[in-house]
């Protein structure tokens, strides 16, 4: 399988275009072995990869190909001695297997046939795109997935039981709401999983949509969604870590929070990022708005399919533009280890340079009208934070860190 040139590789990985059977076999069955193949390189890079590693990146997605040739130096493992993973050693956390080796592979649960890489139009390859990216060229920046997506079924009959005063009909709006409310709780587990294990940036290249949801259960699901995930980051349950996000490539221009999700969030640690084209002009599909705080390359970018499809070539969309900003994000922290998260925002903001661009339609090309966004700068933002550390200022720190709080 090749990976498809421009337009039509644009790649998003929304909440219902993926739902999978549940991946939760017996430890050392050879179903499990299959949806959680051995790393191999656990013995030649296992302790020279931990040694490497300075900065955790996590990817929560939709689990990675950790045996990929070009992602040998950025898999970190953690040391299981009491083998409770079912190995000597853990990768990261699988929601839909409830296990610790998110491998992006789906199988049937009767045959064990695999899925491939598309599953309802929905690219399983994402997250190992994604991980190719967080970790572009770094050998120090330690990779830790967290699969989320796909979401597992959900047996449609068990809505009688929870439901039972709705009709058949209503059930299958019902269904809908619980299969979100199930991704929004594999999403507060990959943050508490990432809080445990030192994690200090995640990228999240995924995008939730509330009109997926049906109109009656729209409410609840805003509100499950904010005292479940929102209101845990702004109270700061989880230990201090940035949020990379992308924007989304619905050509939209995201002015209100909640309007797509977590790209609006309203917290502060939470860093939303559009695409540019290779002319540094905004990309023809990325969103944009008040909720876009910087914009980078994301547009015919070189990327990798998994080891079982061979090949690499140019990959569009904003998923791809988010990882590289963890990737600057992960090198600034490596700099200046002590560094906030806030401070971490707002340098690379700071940094950037600020150009103009038309934005683009619901039609093919872009508005007339341009407007003046951030498009990072990563010699700059580097510069900047060294020039700092080497002869730190209060001057010099009122200029890169001063951050305005997020949008509400």
């Amino acid at each position: 399988m090749r990976i498809k040139s421009g337009l039509a590789a644009i790649l998003t990985l929304f909440l219902f275009a993926c739902i999978a059977e549940k991946q939760d076999f017996q430890v050392g069955s050879p179903q499990w072995e299959l949806v959680n193949p051995h790393w191999v390189g656990i013995t030649a890079r296992g302790d020279e990869n931990v040694k490497n590693h300075q900065v955790l990146v996590g990817v929560v997605d939709s689990g990675i190909d950790y045996n990929h040739p070009k992602l040998q130096r950025s898999i970190h493992p953690f040391s299981d001695p009491q083998q409770k993973s079912g190995r000597a050693y853990y990768l990261g956390y699988d929601f839909l297997g409830s296990d610790l080796f998110p491998f992006y592979r789906v199988i049937k649960r009767e045959t064990s046939e695999d899925l491939g890489d598309d599953l309802y139009g929905a690219e399983l390859s994402h997250g190992t795109q994604v991980a190719f990216f967080a970790s572009l060229n770094m050998p120090t920046i330690g990779i830790v997935p967290m699969r989320v997506l796909p979401v597992a079924d959900i047996e449609k009959q068990s809505m009688k039981a929870l439901y039972p005063e709705l009709d058949e009909a209503s059930r299958d709006d019902a269904y809908l709401f619980e299969l979100f409310k199930q991704t929004i709780d594999s999403i507060y587990g990959s943050f508490e999983f990432a809080s445990r294990h030192e994690v200090s940036i995640l990228n999240l290249s995924l995008g939730i949509d509330l009109n997926e949801v049906p109109a009656r259960f729209r409410e609840p699901a805003l509100e499950y969604m904010k005292s479940h995930l929102v209101q845990p980051l702004l109270r700061h349950i989880f230990n201090p870590a940035l949020y990379v996000v992308a924007a989304g490539n619905e050509k939209a221009n995201m002015t209100a929070a909640y309007f797509n999700m977590p790209a609006t969030w309203p917290v502060d640690e939470v860093l939303t990022v559009g695409a540019l084209d290779k002319k540094r002009l905004a990309a023809t599909f990325t969103n944009y708005g008040k909720y876009v705080d910087i914009f980078v390359r994301g547009e015919d970018v070189r990327g990798i399919y998994p080891a079982l499809y061979p090949g690499h070539g140019p990959i569009s969309g904003t998923s791809f533009s988010a990882p590289l900003i963890a990737n600057l994000a992960a090198q600034l922290k490596m700099i200046a280890p002590k560094i906030t998260p806030l401070q971490l925002k707002a340098l690379i903001l700071n940094s950037a340079d600020l150009i103009e661009t038309a934005m683009p339609t619901q039609e093919l090309g872009l508005t007339g009208q341009p407007q003046r966004v951030r498009a990072a700068n990563f010699k700059r933002a580097k510069k900047m934070l060294r020039d700092f550390v080497a002869a730190p200022s209060d001057q010099a720190a009122a200029l890169i860190f001063k951050l305005e709080p997020r949008c509400l």
